[in-house]
């Protein structure tokens, strides 16, 4: 049986070690592998986009480099950085009135240089295998978390079938839904097409309103995360709705939408069922079926 390791697998170490085998199998392209060891180094960030800092995570890469090195896997420089940091500093106080000595350099990365490819690419392994689930990644949760939901959709779908008119029925035979937008942003509802009064298209609840007729495709359920992505990424992180959390999207629903829904002309029901309503903590439903044919 394996000693335990003397530090704690986590996302960040095995990243640390996939980008090693990354750089391995680089080295095996160029034939630059000699007796198991590299020539040269890769250079590694300490954190990546969306990983979370914790002060506990300094001390656990320190003993994890420990490990590479008393264990003759890799050979870790941190002082490379720090001094080209160090340079960067010394050059910004000669063209500004900085106080050297009140700026510290902080190291944003380090170089690894692979002693043993075999013991890296087994060690990557072992980590990738104790990791637990509570430390996967915010990436991977929200993977799974998206499988979750589309399996719970699939399910809405086939439990409230009957509630969206069968499209196959003679009678049905048409692209016009009880609400409708046009191509200038505007919304209409009825046979009668009666203008729904967004009268401004920059507010945040019009925005969080077409972002869940768009994702729904004029009917059905929009997941709170496709909502929140579809907004940041039509409007921009910076705009109003680009902060926007699932809260935010039933306030918006609620307060400005269904509260004032005769000040707006907006249709609360459609045949007795709400016209929107959020389904079990994952979603909004948008309930919209096609007019009969004229």
């Amino acid at each position: 049986m394996s000693k335990p390791l003397p530090f704690k697998p986590t996302p960040v170490i095995r990243r640390y070690l996939q980008e090693m085998i990354n750089h391995i199998k680089t080295a095996e392209d160029y034939g630059e592998i000699r007796n198991g060891k590299i020539e040269g180094y890769v250079t590694i960030k300490y954190w990546a986009e969306n990983e979370k800092h914790f002060s506990s995570s300094s001390d656990n890469r320190e003993l994890f480099f420990k490990y590479l090195q008393d264990e003759n896997i890799a050979k870790i420089d941190e002082q490379r950085d720090l001094d080209r940091q160090e340079e960067e500093i010394f050059r910004m106080c000669e063209e500004y009135p900085y106080d050297i000595d009140k700026i510290q350099a902080f190291p944003s990365c380090f170089d690894s240089y692979i002693l043993n490819v075999q013991k890296v690419m087994s060690l990557q392994k072992r980590v990738s295998e104790e990791i637990p689930k509570s430390e996967l990644s915010e990436k991977q949760k929200d993977e799974e978390k998206e499988s979750v939901l589309k399996r719970k959709v699939e399910r809405w779908h086939i439990e409230n079938e009957h509630l969206v008119r069968d499209e196959r029925e003679e009678e049905f035979k048409t692209d016009d839904r009880y609400i409708m937008l046009d191509v200038n942003g505007d919304f209409y509802y009825g046979a009668n097409r009666i203008k729904i009064k967004f009268t401004d298209h920059n507010l945040a609840y019009y925005r969080i309103f077409l972002a869940i007729f768009h994702l729904s495709d004029g009917c059905g359920l929009a997941l709170y995360p496709d909502i929140i992505r579809h907004l940041r990424k039509t409007y921009g992180t910076n705009s109003n709705v680009g902060d926007v959390k699932k809260e935010t999207i039933r306030n918006a629903i609620h307060n400005s939408i269904l509260h004032r829904a005769k000040d707006l002309c907006f249709p609360r029901e459609v045949n007795g069922l709400p016209t929107l309503e959020y389904t079990r903590g994952y979603g909004v439903n948008l309930f919209n079926p096609l007019l009969p044919k004229k």
